[in-house]
């Protein structure tokens, strides 16, 4: 038949197709127990009861011309289910490898496990056998997925193989095109606040809470439409999902902002150098020129006038360097995002003079290995060097005392100067876990405005200290990620209401 050609794992009649089934079943079942109560089919009050059943049959049967037809569509995605079975071979003598896999599935602090070995020992089959093993168990797992990634994998291709297995569309557009389109809703929030559209409040959970409900208004209005990507179905968390403005409305806001004071925006076109100089003009208020590729900046902008500009996004580019007299006549500048210009080796002095900036993004510059001194930008409040090469902790960083974001993960850094974090009173995001700094507990009871904290204990000794520090903070200390000593020999987690931060 049509629909056990159909029938294969993971899939199910479709309801209507099940009910007709269902239907004609009943009609032979009824029958069946007719004849065997009379103990005669050729009786009278029988072959009447057969003559109204088979025309009733007729009826089934003719109603379910459609099922016939080839192209005719049977069975759907079985979504009950956590996943289809993958085909394997007997596995021999690692019975004892599946089950310690299995055990360290079941902890919440595991997040990855790595299956190491000679090709050809039977890695493969083991994780398949893990895979089978969760769907017939009852666990924790909605769903059980499994993909293959080869060494020179493709992202995108990735993504949909995942989403493809969790039922989840994807549009056809590659990486950028995608990022183009789509802004995360944490990146936006941290946008507002480091721009001051969200007045300042007690804590930085109270204008993460503010940036939703200002978001919730703009969708409301459809201002905004909120996208839920696959990683925010994935994890549950709303701070993954995205915004997408609709192109006449945006169109609206750059015609809007391209009189003074001006916005000038440049995002994703593919340049390959700054704008010429009789763009950026004295009533300059905003510039965005990420995701593009520029490489260099021509001489006759070296020092551009733009002194009422305030922010400067030029991430997502091919910067290696900068004139040093680049930002000497940006006396306003508050924000200035350098990110993701993997090839940047070195920051222009002018940097160190601006005594208004408020934030400096330098994340994913794999290639800098130093900021000069910041003592004399003092009005700084967010510091980020994720992912950077960065080696040592810039000069005169301990005088930045409204500083509230510092974040040095995944960087080259081995050591802070001493005293420094008891000096930084106002941090309210602090993480450093993912680079070779250590800190004692004691050093974080100055930090009473902390919010967040990831980073490494020198020893088990100090993690008391860092409790009780814990304990006296509790209706402010929302999140820690805390791991002990170098080796890594304990970690530990805490989140009281906040999913996720950054």
């Amino acid at each position: 038949m049509q629909i056990e050609a159909q029938h294969y794992p993971g899939k199910i009649e479709r309801r209507d197709v099940n009910d007709w089934l269902d239907r004609g079943d009943k009609i032979i079942q009824d029958v069946e127990d007719k004849v065997s109560k009379v103990g005669c089919p050729f009786h009278i009050c029988v072959a009447k009861y057969l003559d109204e059943k088979t025309g009733k049959m007729k009826e089934i049967i003719d109603e379910g011309e459609k099922y016939t037809k080839l192209d005719a569509i049977l069975v759907v995605d079985d979504l009950s289910r956590k996943g289809v079975a993958v085909p394997t071979s007997e596995l021999q003598g690692r019975d004892a490898t599946k089950a310690e896999i299995l055990g360290y599935l079941m902890e919440d602090k595991i997040i990855r496990i790595g299956v190491c070995g000679l090709g050809g020992i039977g890695k493969t089959i083991i994780i398949k056998h893990v895979h089978n093993e969760l769907l017939n168990r009852v666990t924790k797992f909605k769903k059980v997925v499994s993909v293959t990634a080869t060494r020179q994998f493709d992202i995108i291709k990735l993504q949909k193989d995942i989403a493809s297995q969790l039922k989840v569309s994807l549009p056809d557009e590659d990486e950028t095109m995608r990022a183009a389109v789509l802004l995360e809703i944490r990146k936006l929030i941290e946008c507002w606040i480091e721009e001051g559209f969200i007045a300042p409040m007690e804590t930085r959970h109270k204008m993460n809470c503010q940036g939703h409900a200002i978001l919730r208004t703009l969708e409301d209005n459809c201002l905004l439409e909120i996208v839920h990507t696959m990683q925010s179905r994935v994890i549950d968390d709303e701070d993954e999902n995205a915004v997408k403005m609709h192109d006449l409305l945006k169109a609206m806001a750059l015609d809007i902002t391209s009189k003074s004071p001006r916005f000038l925006v440049k995002f994703g076109m593919k340049i390959r150098e700054l704008p010429n100089k009789k763009q950026w003009t004295e009533d300059l208020k905003r510039v965005s020129l990420t995701r593009n590729s520029i490489e260099e900046i021509l001489r006759d902008l070296s020092s551009p006038e733009c002194q009422m500009l305030t922010t400067l996004l030029l991430s997502h580019n091919n910067l290696s360097n900068f004139p040093d007299s680049f930002f000497e006549q940006m006396n306003e500048l508050k924000i200035l995002d350098l990110s993701k210009n993997y090839e940047l080796k070195s920051l222009p002095s002018s940097i160190s003079e601006l005594k208004n900036l408020t934030t400096l993004l330098l994340i994913g510059c794999q290639q800098l290995r130093k900021v000069l001194a910041l003592s004399n930008c003092q009005a700084i409040t967010t510091l980020d060097f994720n992912q950077s090469g960065i080696e040592e902790i810039p000069e005169g960083i301990e005088m930045l005392v409204n500083l509230k974001y510092l974040d040095l993960n995944y960087t080259n850094m081995r050591k802070l100067p001493e005293g420094m974090l008891q000096k930084l009173t106002c941090l309210q995001i602090l993480a450093l876990r993912i680079s070779g700094i250590q800190v004692k507990g004691e050093v974080l009871w100055p930090l009473e405005k902390l919010e967040y904290f990831d980073g490494v204990l020198i020893d088990w000794n100090e993690l008391s200290i860092f409790l009780k520090v814990m304990q006296s903070r509790r209706e402010r200390l929302r999140d820690y990620r805390l791991d002990i000593g170098s080796r890594g020999e304990g970690t530990f987690e805490y989140q009281k209401h906040w999913k996720r931060l950054f």
